[in-house]
């Protein structure tokens, strides 16, 4: 390296992705078909004091900032 060269130290810069997320809509159709395609990312194992379905999910979604394409 030449005593004129910048050098610029990436590892200490920080991003935080959710600066980049926006609100969208998708259609469930859509959506189920996109998740099919990631079949390997939709298996979690989860650990909770949380024993009612209904109040788990709600606890998701509320946490997560999403929204339920169907009823439920």
């Amino acid at each position: 390296m030449s005593c004129n060269e910048n050098v610029g130290v990436l590892n200490d810069i920080h991003i935080d992705i959710i600066d980049y997320i926006r609100p969208a809509v998708c259609f469930d159709s859509a959506f189920r078909s996109m998740w099919a395609e990631f079949e390997w990312e939709n298996k979690v194992v989860v650990n909770t004091i949380i024993q009612d379905e209904k109040e788990f999910f709600d606890h998701i979604v509320k946490s997560t900032n999403m929204k339920c394409l169907t009823p439920t």
